[in-house]
């Protein structure tokens, strides 16, 4: 009789086979090796320790934008910083921070030099400062001794500003990736909007805003009368172009303040932005010189910014009388009103080098005065008001451009106060201060009453100079800056 023997592999132990990796540590986790029983399955685990770094990486960002991305090493303690980059009446400088072994996220912080307001400096402000095109740097240098300057910001020429923005159906096309131009639009204008609103608080100027939108034109099959024409800001809220009044012109121009805080009509009108309709652009541009035609502006400037993202055209395609109508519309803007156009192109690669679309946006910009025709341009007068802008963030560049343009009225330092803190060590006597006094009044041409020699509730001396004005300078490559000299 045969007999049957069951085997039992577990009597003999396990035969392991070679260790594999089932989970590849990373630097953020560990991971996991296995090794298995040839004869029985079974299997057993152990941990691979998370990858050790040796680079870490800080990352710079000013204003939500990458400044730059800087390498250290495990256990560094300091890092070569980049510039903080200069923002006009802004201090600026790193957020506090320190190094570990860790990727981090570095924010500039800004301070607003506020009119008469003392700012403490604390090695070297560098201020950016915009005038027509020239890009004008005001830097206000400092030793540790020297820390004070204090700003004296003269009142802004106010300004009205209307916005004559697209809204027709393809502005519900993507800009660039997945945001739609409309969405992108409505961002832009309401960052634009702040920044009016932050320069009125700053300087006093009674800054106003109005906003209209172009769709379509005439009436068609399941549409109304120029639907989507229209005036967005007013007493009587959003207004039809075919029944807006003089009286409704005559309110459309917004304050961007409201009280201390931005007048929320405006931000209000800009939600109300809907893409419907075809591209009506000579009517918008009819509306924003209707705006000026009732509204007094004495001592005020004028600026139009034109958005669109398409060929003129009552239905589709470019219409040469709609374009033409448009042109001579920013044509009276431009002359009769004296205002500033600046045309803004939401467009491709291929709308923006069709020679139709670039002429028409030339002729309504005040890049040429005296156009009254698309094909008829006249005399270039410029070349900084019309302007493409092919994704999100350069439709938001667009803006933060005609902002800075609009808004450069004033040096972001008129005067400058220096004030040095002596030595609680060094306390000069009366001959010694005279002497002082004498030599600083000779340094800075200044008069006698622009400076004050005073001691603080320490004892410690203190030297103040008022009405300084910077001087210019100019670099070897013909960039122009102002400089305040150092109290040594």
């Amino acid at each position: 009789m045969a007999i049957k023997r069951l085997f039992n592999w577990n009597s003999l132990g396990h035969t392991w086979l070679n260790w594999y990796v089932a989970e590849p540590a990373t630097f953020e986790h560990d991971g996991l090796e296995k090794r298995d029983c040839a004869y029985c399955g079974e299997s057993e685990e152990r941990v691979i320790p998370k990858l050790e770094r040796e680079t870490f990486t800080a990352t710079f960002v000013a204003d939500g934008r990458v400044v730059a991305s800087v390498d250290f090493q495990k256990g560094a303690t300091a890092i070569d910083e980049p510039a903080v980059p200069a923002r006009d009446r802004y201090t600026g400088k790193w957020e506090d921070y320190s190094l570990n072994d860790e990727d981090l996220t570095i924010n500039a912080v800004y301070t607003l030099i506020k009119s008469d307001d003392v700012q403490e400096i604390e090695t070297e402000s560098t201020v950016e400062h915009y005038t027509e095109k020239d890009n004008v740097l005001f830097r206000v240098k400092a030793t540790s001794a020297a820390r004070i300057v204090k700003s004296i910001v003269s009142q802004s020429i106010p300004l009205d500003i209307v916005l004559v923005v697209d809204q027709s159906g393809s502005m519900n096309d993507t800009l660039g990736g997945t945001n739609k131009k409309v969405d992108a639009l409505k961002d832009a204008a309401n960052s634009f909007i702040a920044s009016v609103a932050e320069n009125a608080r700053l300087t006093g100027a009674n800054h106003r805003i109005g906003i209209v939108g172009f769709g379509l034109a005439g009436s068609y099959s399941g549409y109304q009368m120029n639907e989507n024409t229209e005036l967005l800001t007013g007493a009587n809220g959003v207004v039809n172009y075919s029944d807006v009044t003089p009286a409704d012109y005559a309110s459309a121009l917004l304050p961007v303040l409201n009280g201390d805080a931005t007048n929320a009509a405006l931000t209000d009108a800009v939600a109300a932005i809907e893409a419907r309709g075809a591209t009506a652009a000579d009517l918008g541009l009819e509306m924003a010189k209707g705006v000026f035609a009732n509204t007094d502006s004495t001592g005020r400037d004028r600026i139009v910014v034109f958005m669109t993202d398409g060929e003129p055209t009552y239905t589709n395609g470019f219409q040469t009388q709609v374009a033409n109508n448009a042109v001579y519309n920013s044509y009276l803007l431009k002359n009769a009103y004296e205002a500033l156009v600046y045309s803004v192109g939401i467009f491709g690669t291929s709308e923006s080098e069709n020679r139709k679309i670039k002429s028409f946006m030339n002729a309504v910009s005040s890049n040429y005065l005296d156009a009254k025709t698309y094909t008829s341009l006249g005399t270039a007068a410029s070349d900084v008001f019309s302007i493409t802008a092919g994704n999100t963030d350069a439709l938001n560049d667009v803006f933060r451009t005609i902002t800075t343009e609009s808004l450069s009225h004033t040096a972001p330092f008129d005067n400058v106060t220096l004030i040095k803190t002596l030595s609680p060590y060094v306390t000069p006597t009366a001959p010694q201060e005279e002497t002082l006094r004498i030599n600083v009044i000779r340094q800075y041409g200044i008069s006698n009453d622009q400076i004050t020699i005073t001691r603080d509730d320490q004892g410690r001396t203190q030297i103040r100079i008022d009405g300084l004005t910077p001087y210019e300078v100019t670099d070897d490559e013909g960039n122009v800056s102002y400089e305040v000299a150092k109290l040594n």
